[in-house]
């Protein structure tokens, strides 16, 4: 696997989240790094070649990460935890959203974040991405 960005939500608990020969790949350790997981998940098709690039948490058990380009699809994707990495669903957004390619995010709760773009966009979210 290829590790792009990993986020501690306790000393024990971490998520790490990249890519491997079968797509997207999250990898979560309970056990302060001595092992990992990689977390099962089925999120994309399993053509799409997918690279998750940051993941970040706003609490011990809610988080987002990130992908970048989608093979054959312009614009990226979020994905959201509600359970501290265990599983992990598609974020809705906006469709004139859809094309925006995302590069990182940062969260401070599990309502308030921002994620950044390229060509300097920041969206920010007072609702965990949700509408509101």
């Amino acid at each position: 696997a290829t590790l792009t960005s990993v986020a501690c939500t306790s000393a024990e608990n971490a998520v790490a989240v990249g890519y491997d020969e079968n797509g997207a790949a999250i990898w979560h350790t309970a056990n302060g790094g001595q092992t990992w997981t990689r977390v099962e998940q089925k999120l994309w098709p399993a053509y799409d070649f997918v690279n998750l690039t940051d993941v970040a948490f706003g609490d011990a058990t809610h988080g987002w990460a990130i992908s970048d380009l989608l093979a054959g699809y312009l614009g990226s994707t979020i994905i959201r935890t509600t359970d501290g990495g265990a599983t992990w669903t598609k974020q809705l957004v906006p469709s004139d959203l859809d094309a925006l390619p995302l590069d990182a995010l940062s969260f401070v709760s599990p309502t308030q974040g921002w994620v950044a773009g390229d060509g300097g966009d920041i969206l920010t979210t007072t609702s965990g991405g949700s509408a509101p």
